[in-house]
């Protein structure tokens, strides 16, 4: 097995994992009845990054890519819906999601239909879009870091899905290197150095039991 089929597979298994990683939390979320104080833009930030991912894979015509964003973006789907029904403020993430849902359509049918006529133009572009949906991936758990230093613990932030995407970056950023595309290895050094923060910030600020 050469490096490139070990590293291909290692960015299939991370990637399982990362998608994988809101099972906890919705099983949380069924026990208690409530999301608790856990915040949705995680599972919003994973669902917009793994829709993105999916089209720029099928207009670079990756398998690898489109094939496990496919996987990613039902499962994300499925999590926010699990939160959804579990959420006091459910109207208001309902608003923000139909708002989110209709620009991000808006904004990948235009880049396909663009790249009828400008297909490496509406690539780069969609590979630029995709970089800060990872990035911001890559950070989303830290949209509570204020609360994690005020109450001095980390129950707002999942370590689950924390660790999956320090693992899945860390991968994807090898396997970017191999393939020599920046678009792969910009997001994902990013996404190695917010995940070691978020991880120290659990070593520092253990994680105790969250009001419901």
């Amino acid at each position: 097995m050469d490096l490139m089929t070990f590293i291909s597979w290692g960015a299939v298994t991370t990637n399982l994992f990362l998608y994988a990683a809101g099972i906890p939390e919705c099983m949380q979320f069924y026990q208690d009845k409530s999301t608790g104080v856990t915040s949705a833009f995680p599972f919003i930030a994973m669902l917009a990054s793994s829709s993105f991912w999916l089209v720029y894979g099928v207009l670079l015509n990756n398998a690898l890519i489109w094939q496990l964003n496919v996987i990613g973006s039902v499962m994300q789907l499925v999590y926010l819906l699990f939160f959804v029904y579990y959420a006091k403020t459910r109207r208001v993430i309902i608003r923000q999601l139909q708002l989110l849902a209709l620009f991000g359509t808006a904004t990948l049918v235009g880049i396909v239909y663009a790249s009828f006529s400008y297909k490496d133009e509406a690539i780069a572009v969609l590979g630029i879009l995709s970089n800060v949906l990872t990035i911001i991936t890559c950070g989303a758990p830290l949209s509570t870091v204020s609360q994690v230093f005020e109450m001095k613990n980390t129950s707002t932030m999942s370590p689950t899905i924390c660790f999956a995407c320090f693992l899945s970056s860390v991968v994807w950023l090898v396997y970017g290197f191999l393939l020599d595309d920046v678009f792969l290895q910009v997001p994902n050094g990013l996404g190695t150095i917010l995940g070691l923060f978020q991880l120290a910030l659990f070593v520092a600020y253990p994680r105790k039991r969250s009001p419901k």
